[in-house]
Parts: C-alpha cells; sequence; structure tokens
C-alpha cells in the first residue's frame, strides 16, 4: 500500500469521503431505478398483464420509492463508513434496509392512485424490491472492491499511530498491512520505552509488506499527530494500570485525535465474549454458541446442490487434470488423507495430487510455490485451487460443507488447546475466512480469529459472500489452501 502525501491527505480524505456518499447516494438511486423497470418487465414476461399502465408511469413511481430508500438506508448507517470482516454488516444492512422498506413503500402504495384513481399494482411493487434485494447488495460489493483498490494505493485512507510497540501493537500491524480494504494506515508507533525508539517494526503477511518506525514516546504524541496529519490512534498496551491508560486517553484528547483501545480481553479471543450493560455498568460474559437448525438445514440443503452442479462442470477438468498429474510424475492421481471434521471425528479428504508420491503424507503444507516437494504441475493445480475440486464429493458425504473452517490433520489436532477446538463445533468447508484472508502465509492454526469469527456469526448470507469472495481470489490466481 502506497503511503498517502502529509499535506494532501486531510483534503484528500475530505474530498474521497464526500465523493464516496455521492457515489453511495447516486448507486442506490439508480438500483431502486432498475429494480423497478426489471419489477415491471418480470411482471409481463410471467404473463401478468392486467395493469395497463407502461414503463415509464412506474420508472416515474421509483423516484419516491428511490426516497424512501434512501432515508431508510441512511437511519441504518449505510451512508458512514464501516469496517467488518468481508464488509458483512454492510450487506445485512442493505438486505434489512431493502425489506422495511419495500414493506414501508407498500403502505405508502395505498394512498398513490393515478389519474384515473387506480391504485399501483402490489405485484410489480413486490418484484421491483425483490430485485432490489440483488442490485443493491451487488452494488455495494462493487463499491467495496473498488474502494479497496484505492486504498492500496492509499487514497481515502485513515491515517494511524499503534501506540505500544510490544507484541499486540505488532499483530495489529500485521492485520492492518494485511488488510487494506479497511482504509487504515499506519504511519507509525508510540512507546514509552527508550530502548524501541527509532527501530523498524515490519508487518508482513502473505505479499503485503510494511515496515514501520517507532517514531516518539507518549510525550511526543501531539507533535507526531500534527507533523505525520494522524487521524486516529489504537492504543495496544496491555497490562497497563488504569492510571497510564487514563493519561493516555488524555494526551489523545489534547492531540485533539481519535482514539481506539484494544481491551485486554482480546487475548481471550474475544469471539467467545458479549458485553451486556446492567444500569450502565458494562459487564462481560461468556458468548454461548446457539445451535441453528433451520440455517443447518438449509445449508446441507445447498451443499447438495452446490456440490452436483459443481462436479458436473468440473468433470472435464478433473479428467484432464487426472491425466495430466499421472503423465507429470508417478503414483495416482488422487491423494486422500485423514483429516478432522465437526466434533473431532477423523474423515477422508480427497484431493488432486500436487507433490511427489515420496513426500511424507502427513507433513505441514508447503507455504510458496517453489517447495521442492511440489510437481510441477502441482504447483499450478494449487495456485488456481483445482486440487481442491474432490472435496465436492466429501461435501456429498456429509464430511465438509462449502464454507466452513479448514480441517486440519490429526496430529495438529492432537495439540489443540481449549480455544481451538471450538472450530471443530461446525463442519469444516472447502473455502473459508481464513482461506480468502492475506493471512495464508501462516498456518491455520495460527489464524484462530478468522475461524472464531465464522463460527459465532455464521449464517447464509456470510456463507454467500465467502463463495463470492472466493471466486475472486481464484479468479487472480491467489489459490485457497
Amino acid at each position: 500500500m502506497d503511503e498517502p502525501s502529509d499535506n494532501q491527505s486531510i483534503p484528500n480524505r475530505r474530498t474521497a469521503a464526500s465523493v464516496l456518499v455521492a457515489t453511495q447516494l447516486l448507486g442506490d438511486s439508480l438500483s431502486v431505478v432498475l429494480s423497478f423497470w426489471l419489477g415491471w418487465a418480470s411482471y409481463r414476461l410471467l404473463g401478468f398483464a392486467k395493469d395497463p399502465r407502461s414503463l415509464e408511469f412506474y420508472l416515474a413511481v421509483s423516484i419516491p420509492a428511490a426516497i424512501v430508500m434512501i432515508a431508510v438506508y441512511e437511519r441504518l448507517g449505510l451512508y458512514k463508513p464501516q469496517v467488518s470482516v468481508l464488509n458483512i454488516r454492510e450487506h445485512r444492512a442493505v438486505i434489512h434496509g431493502t425489506l422495511v422498506g419495500g414493506v414501508t413503500f407498500l403502505a405508502l402504495s395505498f394512498y398513490f392512485r393515478d389519474r384515473d384513481g387506480r391504485e399501483l399494482s402490489r405485484l410489480i411493487i413486490s418484484f421491483s424490491f425483490v430485485w432490489l434485494v440483488g442490485l443493491a447488495s451487488l452494488f455495494r460489493m462493487v463499491l467495496h472492491k473498488a474502494l479497496e483498490a484505492g486504498f492500496r494505493r492509499g487514497t481515502g485512507c485513515r491515517r494511524i499511530l499503534i501506540y505500544g510497540a510490544g507484541g499486540m501493537g505488532r499483530q495489529l500491524l500485521r492485520r492492518l498491512s494485511g488488510c487494506p480494504e479497511l482504509g487504515f494506515f499506519p504511519v507509525g508507533f508510540v512507546d514509552d520505552r527508550t530502548e524501541r525508539q527509532g527501530i523498524l517494526i515490519q508487518g508482513q503477511t502473505g505479499k503485503s509488506h510494511t515496515r514501520v518506525k517507532v517514531l516518539g514516546t507518549g510525550e511526543s504524541l501531539p507533535e507526531l499527530v500534527r507533523t505525520h496529519s494522524v487521524d486516529e490512534v489504537f492504543i495496544a498496551v496491555p497490562g497497563a494500570g488504569t492510571g497510564r491508560v487514563r493519561r493516555i486517553f488524555e494526551s489523545c484528547r489534547k492531540a485533539g485525535v481519535e482514539y481506539r483501545f484494544v481491551p485486554h480481553l482480546y487475548g481471550l479471543f474475544f469471539q467467545e465474549l458479549q458485553i451486556d450493560t446492567f444500569d450502565g455498568m458494562p459487564l462481560v460474559r461468556h458468548r454461548e454458541l446457539l445451535p441453528q437448525p433451520i440455517y443447518d438445514l438449509v445449508k446441507r440443503l445447498f451443499d447438495i446442490v452446490f456440490a452436483l452442479v459443481a462436479l458436473v462442470i468440473t468433470a472435464p477438468v478433473l479428467v484432464i487434470a487426472g491425466w495430466l498429474i499421472r503423465r507429470d510424475s508417478a503414483g495416482p492421481a488422487l491423494f486422500a488423507q485423514d483429516r478432522v471434521g465437526k466434533n473431532g471425528r477423523s474423515f477422508r479428504m480427497y484431493k488432486m495430487r500436487t507433490m511427489y508420491i515420496e513426500t511424507p503424507q502427513y507433513e505441514f503444507h508447503p507455504k510458496r510455490g517453489d517447495d521442492p516437494r511440489l510437481t510441477r504441475l502441482g504447483r499450478w493445480l494449487r495456485r488456481f485451487s483445482l486440487d481442491e475440486l474432490p472435496q465436492f464429493v466429501n461435501v456429498l458425504l456429509g464430511d465438509m460443507s462449502v464454507v466452513g473452517p479448514r480441517p486440519e490433520m490429526p496430529f495438529i489436532v492432537d495439540r489443540y488447546s481449549a480455544e481451538q477446538r471450538i472450530r471443530l463445533k461446525v463442519k469444516p468447508g472447502i473455502t473459508g475466512l481464513w482461506q480468502i484472508s492475506a493471512d495464508r502465509s501462516r498456518m491455520i492454526h495460527q489464524n484462530l480469529d478468522y475461524d472464531l469469527f465464522y463460527v459465532f456469526n455464521r449464517g447464509f448470507l456470510l456463507d454467500l459472500v465467502i463463495i463470492l469472495e472466493t471466486v475472486f481470489s481464484v479468479v487472480r490466481g491467489v489459490g485457497a489452501r
């Protein structure tokens, strides 16, 4: 990610924020108009010809509908910056807002009449808002990708200082440098330890390399904020006493900069915790992993249909790849290995063979494409995730799902901690949050936060977003493991 200029960063960010809101308003308005056109067309194509009014009439109706939708979206905070994994909060808000806006407009439509006193067609309006769910979500997804590309170039980023150059601060740097789509640019560290002053700390995640310097101590915070045009300070000082934390907060307020604090409980895997309030007092309790029988049923039906379609479509690829594998190196085309699934149950997972036959069956997977264990064809298969295709058989057998935490080998699971075993509470998947993240250079069990987020936030919408992101990753040649 390129560093934005200090002198131009503030006006650039303000301009970028204004352009973003204008783009969102325009895109949402056009999505409503287009959805009404598609709703009217669907009404006609399905043989409902009772409403004689023209397309132009319903395009005019889409204008007040767009006003209603913009008001609902604004109420749900869709025109404010949102930061979440895969932008899932925004996708949920779009679907929620479209449903609320659709019901609201249907209710208001009872008061609308044309010049002849006729009511609007409820069926056309219903068709239109069904289309709007898909169009608004697609628009936000495309916009998110465009923003991500801009953030990678340093356009519109929020410049941040990380207070604390210890383990937690370095982990925060690694996450931020690996997720430029979040729009945060780390300009440096602040640390009160004199031995850390001036050192360079590298945040490396996959192909992303960010070298950040410890710029000064807390006493120099106001000057650093002004000199480097800092928007926000991320405070990562685990173990700091209440007095020290208050002093850091006061320094940030005096510097006129926003700040966030990484809580000490982060080390307890925050996804497991839930914050309630009791008469204004925050209370932290353990978050229960509740059963979701309806979601599980829908997910299983989706898995079966998706796996069958995928196997039919990719059958020629599997046949050709199998033939090429046998010609490229000695050994079978398929590779079977014991993996650990839901509730710790072992199963045989199938893959296209990508390594030489003499390679030990149970070892850590290759981290780089030039690993000597990989065959020439295997490097190419792994790059485009074609070696994973036989796992759709595992999906049909019920051992795996299309989306879920990646299954690991028994010798790794045997060393799991209690927190790591939480990932075994759901079915493993062919793809998941870790597989499409920038942290794939590290081992699966070293990135537990991704799996915990999925386990505690799993839902059909999140699954669909992960599948779409996986398609983008495969097309770019960034294979999963």
